[in-house]
C-alpha cells in the first residue's frame, strides 16, 4: 500500500497542485438551431399558428366531454318527450365549444376539417 493517489487529478485531494480546478475562458454559446420556416405575417401583422399533434390531443379530451354531454342532453330531452337538435349536431357543438375554451386551433380544425 502506498500514499500514492491512483486518481492525483480529483478534487479530493487538496494538497496537490494539479487537483485544483482549471477555470476555462468562456466559450461562445452555440447558435440556436431554427426548426421550421418562420411565418410570413398577414396584412394586419397577425403570424399564423399551425395545428400540432398536442392540439389534436387537446381535442380529443373536447371531443369525449361532447359525447357525454351530448349523450346527456338528447337522452335527457327523450326521457322527458322534448323535441330538439339529434345527438350529432349537440356533439359537434359541445366538443367544439369545449376545444375552443382549451385549444382556438384545435376548435378550428375540429370545425373546418374534422366536422366538415
Amino acid at each position: 500500500q502506498t500514499d500514492q493517489d491512483i486518481y492525483p487529478y480529483n478534487a479530493v485531494t487538496p494538497h496537490d497542485s494539479h487537483a485544483l480546478p482549471v477555470i476555462m475562458e468562456e466559450a461562445p454559446l452555440a447558435v440556436p438551431a431554427v426548426t421550421g420556416a418562420a411565418e410570413k405575417a398577414d396584412a394586419e401583422g397577425k403570424t399564423p399558428c399551425r395545428p400540432t399533434p398536442s392540439h389534436l390531443l387537446l381535442c380529443g379530451h373536447a371531443m369525449v366531454y361532447g359525447a357525454l354531454s351530448a349523450t346527456v342532453s338528447v337522452g335527457s330531452k327523450l326521457i322527458h318527450g322534448q323535441e330538439g337538435p339529434g345527438w350529432t349536431a349537440t356533439f359537434q357543438g359541445e366538443a367544439a365549444k369545449a376545444a375552443g375554451a382549451v385549444t382556438p386551433v384545435g376548435a378550428h380544425v375540429l370545425e373546418k376539417h374534422v366536422f366538415a
